[in-house]
């Protein structure tokens, strides 16, 4: 019998090949299932739990179900919290959690959502500064600015739109999705969460 691990990485994959979006949420809830009991276990992180997390949110959000909204929230914020309490969990993955977790949360209007979740993964972004990862920064900081725009600390608000502004100036994919929403969330609007 393959470890919990393996057995997780198999439905994972085998969810990513899927012809159906029924067969890829089947799998992606077994892959959730195994590498929830890793967790448990308090085995060392991995990147593919909080990846499955974040690709059945991803599927979950598109669909006509009521519950969606929390379901995915709550997805996020397991992805989040399991990314903050596992340091061997490779940075990228624990800065996408964070920006993840708390633009969904944005997008449910929630005030609350601690700006120092998207200063996670900004940190992150700057100590891995590179040209095909400062559209990633660019959207970290906006998100954090908004954040703390809507939390009334309109000078650090006011300090991370600067920097948000500046890092912007040179990413070198002036198309990335990832600009695009920064744009947005420094004029005011919350762009969808994809």
């Amino acid at each position: 019998m393959p470890s919990l691990y393996l057995r997780g990485l198999f439905a994972l994959k085998i969810a990513r090949a899927a012809d159906s979006a029924e067969t890829c949420e089947q799998g992606l809830r077994e892959a959730v299932a195994h590498f929830r009991k890793l967790a448990v276990k308090a085995k060392p992180g991995r990147i593919e739990y909080p990846h499955a997390l974040r690709d059945l949110a991803r599927l979950r959000k598109d669909r006509p179900d009521p519950r969606r909204a929390e379901e995915v929230g709550a997805l996020l914020d397991e992805a989040r919290a399991y990314t903050a309490t596992r340091p061997r969990v490779a940075g990228y993955r624990r800065a996408f959690a964070h920006t993840d977790a708390g633009h969904w949360r944005l997008l449910r209007e929630d005030e609350t959502v601690p700006a120092e979740w998207f200063a996670v993964a900004a940190d992150h972004w700057r100590t891995h500064d590179q040209p095909d990862t400062r559209q990633f920064l660019a959207e970290a900081v906006a998100l954090q600015s908004h954040a703390l725009r809507t939390q009334g600390r309109a000078k650090e608000a006011d300090d991370a739109e600067i920097e948000a502004e500046a890092v912007m100036a040179r990413v070198t994919d002036k198309n990335s999705v990832q600009l695009h929403r920064a744009r947005e969330l420094l004029a005011g609007r919350v762009p969808a969460w994809d």
